[in-house]
């Protein structure tokens, strides 16, 4: 279960509905969502079970880019607040604007949640130009020209033809595909 501090006490994240739908015990040990709103882990699944239970803890909670610096040393760069607006559920890596440094091209949103959580739908895409040295800096839509606000969940380059000409084609979940194709520096457009 994934559960939070709050007040000094660890409890569940996810409300009664989405915790008894998974443990159907809950509905009956807490009648009331008051009750099981106030409850600690321990009074939910008792003490001994999260004794003998598997903990995992999540620390950073942000969108990033990991270097590999070689000799095992890494650098974890977060990803400007742009792409920290919704999942980022597919991404392409590639030189956007043909100065020498990788670039990101990410795009996603997760629709289907469950009725005690909202929608993750804050994703318009996003195109982050690389400085090179781990650093990415968001390119406005209205330069960029990507705009794939549907239910996004995957990312793919596809090259046309001959020339290698670059399509980047989002997929969306129960929606059309969306196409872009790199038109000029800078500057995507939108194909079907």
């Amino acid at each position: 279960m994934l559960a939070k501090d709050y007040k000094g006490k660890a409890v569940p994240v996810r409300g009664r509905q989405c915790s008894s739908e998974q443990c159907p015990m809950i509905a009956n040990k807490f009648e009331t969502f008051d009750a099981f709103a106030n409850a600690s882990l321990g009074q939910i699944y008792g003490e001994e079970n999260l004794a003998k239970a598997l903990h995992l803890q999540a620390k950073h909670m942000y969108s990033c880019v990991v270097l590999n610096q070689g000799g095992g040393k890494w650098e974890l760069h977060d990803l400007p607040g742009m792409a920290q607006s919704a999942p980022i559920n597919g991404s392409v890596v590639l030189d956007v604007n043909n100065d020498g440094h990788v670039d990101i091209v990410a795009v996603g949103n997760n629709w289907g949640v469950e009725v005690e959580t909202i929608r993750y739908d804050g994703g318009t895409g996003c195109v982050l130009l690389g400085d090179g040295k781990g650093g990415f800096k968001p390119l406005p839509t209205h330069k960029s020209g990507l705009f794939a606000w549907e239910n996004a969940k995957d990312l793919a380059l596809v090259r046309l033809g001959k020339s290698g000409v670059p399509l980047l084609v989002v997929a969306n979940n129960n929606g059309p595909l969306q196409g872009w194709r790199l038109a000029s520096e800078q500057r995507l457009a939108q194909g079907r």
